[in-house]
């Protein structure tokens, strides 16, 4: 949605976030790894590895995505 761009970032990019920072936590990766990879910045890729590690080691990408779409509302 164009009002999502306003924001900075889509329901469709935090999806895209869970899953791929989801998938390089699981291999180890630091968040300055993974920003660094992405080129997103730091801050960004931490407030997703914040809510991702509380699922861990599983990383339902779901209930990751669910979480970060809350704390947008919020």
């Amino acid at each position: 949605s164009a009002g999502g761009r306003a924001e900075g970032t889509s329901e469709g990019e935090w999806l895209c976030f869970s899953q791929i920072i989801s998938k390089k936590l699981a291999k180890g990766k630091s968040v300055a790894e993974i920003a660094d990879a992405l080129e997103e910045s730091e801050e960004k890729i931490n407030q997703i590895v914040t809510v991702a590690e509380q699922y861990a080691p599983e990383y339902d990408v779901e209930a990751i995505y669910g979480e970060l779409l809350q704390k947008q509302q919020d």
